[in-house]
């Protein structure tokens, strides 16, 4: 989607929305991860919440199979 940078300076805060059903999770593997610290389950789907260390929540939608559990490290 377009965006005019234009009039935001360095220091500016944005804030961007990430559809949940776009973030694809995969195990940490010695990079820079972070903690499932909840898991919604909705029938075939789930909400995995991410703990960031960021005050907004990082959420994502994965298909129930996936076996996501509160502690792994993705």
């Amino acid at each position: 989607m377009p965006f005019d940078s234009s009039n935001l300076t360095e220091d500016a805060q944005l804030t961007l929305g990430v559809r949940p059903e776009h973030i694809t999770l995969n195990a940490a593997n010695n990079g820079v991860g972070v903690t499932v610290s909840g898991v919604e389950y909705l029938g075939s789907e789930v909400y995995v919440h991410l703990a960031t260390g960021a005050s907004e929540p990082l959420i994502c939608r994965c298909d129930a199979k996936a076996g996501w559990q509160v502690g792994d490290q993705v």
